[in-house]
């Protein structure tokens, strides 16, 4: 089980997570934490419900998302609480989140009245008609999460509310994906998955360039940008191939220069900004983000995370896998550091109903 454990992780771009440094099975961590602050008792999560009775909505969710940040990160910290089955992790907890399982938990608590109420919501959420099993769970942001969550009643999806939206498609091949990860187990993933057949799977999404429009570029600026690539370049292929320190630095520098340069030619929309509702979930989208080689399929979301005002400011509030916990990004900041990714072209906007 170990092992399988380890493949799934290898495979968590599926689960809406970008992790590039796979972790160890949760089984396997040092010190999985379980006396951290934030590692809550029945009781405290009690009593928050309680203390977030009268909150509205976008305010449970901004109240609940706030008391787990520092929290530490980690890749798949749960799993279908059977310790036979594929993944034996447990079905929540309150000490470890990766970017879903962290939104996973806010959603539940946010629209829970009691503890009970919140152990049904988030089996609600993380499986399909609720039914807890490896097969049935929502592993497919596009796909299987949005979809079913949209059917449960738990998400509307109001990315054309904030702009008008940009498509992404792409053909999600299940069973290739998971014959990655459980060979011996294919015929039984069959009898009781579905999408078994590629999928295609389409969601809206906000354009970088629908967020930071870009402006005119006089020739004179253009020229002297270029000539300053093309020199950095230059320096590149003159290096020696064996010196990758020296051309990992030389690279660095292009992605920095090209990055300060789409920055300083756009302008921020904040109509745009100013139509991201309090408390809503925003996904990372990079369409038909090809992973077939390492998973067996491609995907069009790679990480989900929080929209939160705070003092006319908008926030990213996230598991990060790079920061290792949860945390708060500038919102601006964070997209505009994508401009010139190759494959990050957006995000969507999805609202937690009441």
């Amino acid at each position: 089980m170990a092992y399988v454990k380890y493949l799934i992780l290898l495979s968590l771009f599926a689960l809406g997570c970008d992790s590039s440094q796979p972790q160890l099975p949760i089984s396997h961590l040092q010190n999985a934490n379980s006396d951290h602050q934030f590692a809550q008792t029945e009781d405290t999560i009690e009593r928050l419900i309680y203390q977030a009775q009268d909150l509205n909505q976008s305010e449970r969710v901004a109240f609940f998302s706030k008391e787990f940040l520092e929290t530490p990160y980690a890749d798949g910290p749960l799993g279908d609480g059977d310790p036979n089955g594929y993944d034996s992790d447990p079905l929540y907890r309150f000490d470890l989140f990766d970017c879903t399982t962290y939104v996973e938990t806010i959603m539940a608590l946010s629209l829970a009245e009691d503890f009970s109420d919140f152990e049904q919501i988030i089996d609600a959420i993380r499986y399909r008609n609720g039914k807890v099993s490896y097969v049935t769970r929502n592993h497919f942001s596009s796909l299987d999460w949005i979809p079913n969550n949209k059917t449960a009643g738990f998400i509307e999806n109001i990315t054309n509310l904030v702009s008008e939206p940009h498509w992404a498609t792409t053909t999600i091949n299940k069973v290739a994906w998971y014959e990655k990860l459980h060979q011996q187990e294919l015929d039984s993933f069959l009898s009781e998955a579905i999408h078994v057949q590629p999928t295609e799977a389409t969601i809206p999404y906000i354009h970088l360039d629908t967020l930071f429009i870009p402006q005119p570029v006089p020739a004179f600026e253009q020229r002297l940008h270029d000539e300053s690539v093309a020199a950095l370049k230059a320096k590149l292929t003159g290096s020696p191939e064996d010196n990758e320190e020296t051309r990992a630095a030389i690279k660095k520098e292009i992605k920095a220069v090209e990055l300060a340069f789409k920055i300083g030619h756009s302008k921020l929309s904040t109509e745009v900004l100013n139509a991201i509702p309090h408390g809503s979930i925003i996904n990372i989208v990079r369409p038909n983000w090809n992973l077939k080689r390492y998973i067996g399929t491609n995907l069009n979301i790679s990480h989900q995370g929080i929209a939160i005002w705070d003092n006319g400011r908008l926030y990213y509030r996230n598991a990060s896998s790079l920061k290792k916990k949860v945390i708060d990004y500038d919102f601006v900041k964070t997209f505009q550091n994508h401009l010139t990714s190759s494959s990050i072209k957006g995000f969507d906007v999805l609202k937690i109903t009441d």
